[in-house]
């Protein structure tokens, strides 16, 4: 739950700041451009990853993204923007890659379709409770967009570093 509400977090209110900056209403193709350097990202971010192993990585990048999306937000410059835009990109790598290993790394090898489904069920159903729970879309403001992926990705740093206790 914690990464679907981050993500979505993240991302709403990374738009609404575009929109803010640039004074436009519609960045669809900026969030385009996001997400191919979000990919173009990935295989420094998990070579990083491999080295300092799943559960760090995922705890460092979650904290990061907090950090990183509270900068956005609350320092109003395009500088400010700009560098916490591309360190999100490095740190929501760190989540991005580490957890799907993460998961297959919780439950033994014989029952890693149960843990997949178990992580793609968990991100659809949060998915789903979050049009009953959480403020649609057009009516986020950034600075609470940015206050719920925090409170969203430090649950998930939480949620991974306590995760060492347990085996399903």
């Amino acid at each position: 739950m914690a990464i679907a509400w981050g993500t979505q977090f993240l991302t709403v209110t990374l738009s609404k700041m575009l929109m803010l900056r640039l004074e436009i209403n519609n960045v669809n193709w900026l969030m385009v451009g996001l997400g191919i350097m979000l990919a173009l990202a990935a295989p420094p971010t998990a070579d990083w990853t491999l080295r300092i192993d799943n559960r760090r990585a995922i705890c460092i990048g979650a904290i990061a993204t907090a950090i990183l999306l509270q900068i956005a937000v609350f320092i109003p410059s395009w500088l400010t923007l700009i560098l916490a835009i591309l360190g999100l990109l490095v740190a929501f790598n760190l989540v991005l890659n580490g957890v799907i290993p993460f998961v297959l790394m919780l439950v033994p090898p014989h029952q890693a379709g149960i843990g997949l489904g178990m992580y793609f069920g968990g991100i659809a159903g949060a998915e789903s409770l979050s049009r009953l729970l959480l403020p649609s879309e057009q009516s986020v403001i950034p600075s609470v967009g940015a206050i719920g992926g925090a409170i969203a990705f430090l649950c998930l740093a939480a949620c991974v570093r306590v995760s060492s206790r347990w085996r399903i």
